[in-house]
């Protein structure tokens, strides 16, 4: 969402819920550019994805070097349990 004064971008780095969607290794990197050109909030999404389910690294985010302004987090954080988390920079703070 975005207009004059306001702007926010939020995006699942591999879409899980989606049927296992894989952004180009170049995507977000080229997408969180011009949104930090602009000042627009980036936030990514990591209930299904994080804490290692990758794999290869703990956050998704990691996979395509970029780190967002806001993370939100779950599922694997409760072990079943209903819990989530949000984590964000100290200017959003």
């Amino acid at each position: 969402m975005i207009d004059e004064k306001d702007g926010a971008f939020i995006g699942e780095y591999m879409l899980s819920c989606g049927g296992q969607v894989i952004p180009p290794a170049n995507f977000y990197q080229e997408i969180y550019e011009v949104l930090r050109e602009k000042k627009i909030v980036c936030i990514g999404d990591e209930v299904q994805t994080g804490f290692g389910r990758l794999g290869e690294t703990f956050w998704a985010f990691e996979h395509y070097n970029v780190v967002p302004d806001i993370l939100t987090i779950g599922k694997a954080m409760g072990n079943g349990f209903p819990v989530a988390a949000v984590i964000c920079t100290k200017e959003i703070a």
